[in-house]
């Protein structure tokens, strides 16, 4: 019976990465931001590179990253998995694009779950 409580109490804390004892995540972890809120300008020729990242206020357990829309600068591209934004732009001009991070704060045998969206668009103009 003790091993059952105290495992209640336990696990939701190993999932949420959190100190408050709940049944779940949902009321403790929050997804606040994609960082940064803008992206540099950049020169023709020039190595590029930026990474975006997330808020959070707890241990994410899996954040996935999504071009959802627009172009990058022709020489740069996104790196899916770590939010790297890099490469040599070829062309001037302005180029918006959105990107959407999915990030999760809870994992059992069957997956991820208590996952959380947010988008954000940006601008990088190179000259």
């Amino acid at each position: 019976m003790i091993q059952k409580v105290l495992l209640k109490k336990i696990i939701p804390i190993l999932f949420c990465a959190s100190l408050v004892i709940t049944t779940g995540c949902e009321d403790v972890c929050e997804f606040e931001s994609i960082t940064p809120d803008s992206l540099p300008q950049t020169q023709t020729g020039v190595f590029y590179s930026q990474f975006l990242s997330v808020n959070t206020e707890c241990f994410e357990l899996l954040t996935d990253f999504r071009f959802v829309g627009g172009q990058l600068p022709p020489g740069i591209s996104f790196d899916y998995f770590s939010g790297a934004i890099t490469g040599t732009p070829t062309r001037r001009g302005t180029y918006k694009f959105t990107v959407r991070a999915t990030v999760c704060f809870s994992r059992d045998i069957y997956g991820y779950f208590d996952c959380r969206d947010r988008s954000k668009g940006y601008t990088i103009v190179v000259e």
